[in-house]
């Protein structure tokens, strides 16, 4: 299984703070398949700006976790970076219309996972 992972407003609230039960989930993801970002923070298939970005923000367990996710490449919309042939799921609390749209045409819509730390904070 594949797993690709947003950041703002999915790992980390809007307010620049880790998601209650972060180790948790990012434990499950990585012991269960391949993690992959799906950030704008990295798009470039390289993990130093994810890296800077985070290590401020994350207690220092779950940043050596993150630092098991790998990176992808893509240039204009996420789903670019998915590979639809393999199973998998797609964390995010917010996609594009267009990006919807590729889902939809792939039989995929329903492997995008809406987070939404606003009223929670929580993720797993």
């Amino acid at each position: 299984m594949n797993y690709y992972l947003d950041i703002d407003g999915t790992i980390i609230t809007k307010d620049h703070q880790q998601a209650d039960g972060l180790n948790s989930f990012l434990t499950h993801l990585l012991n269960n398949g391949n993690v992959y970002w799906l950030t704008t923070h990295c798009k470039e298939g390289k993990t130093n700006k994810v890296l800077s970005y985070l290590e401020p923000i994350l207690d220092k367990e779950n940043f050596e976790l993150i630092k098991k996710i790998k990176a992808t490449t893509w240039q204009t919309l996420k789903t670019e970076a998915i590979n639809f042939s393999e199973p998998f799921m797609w964390f995010d609390d917010y996609i594009l219309e267009i990006e919807k749209e590729v889902l939809k045409n792939n039989n995929s819509l329903n492997k995008w996972i809406k987070i939404d730390l606003s009223k929670h904070h929580k993720l797993y």
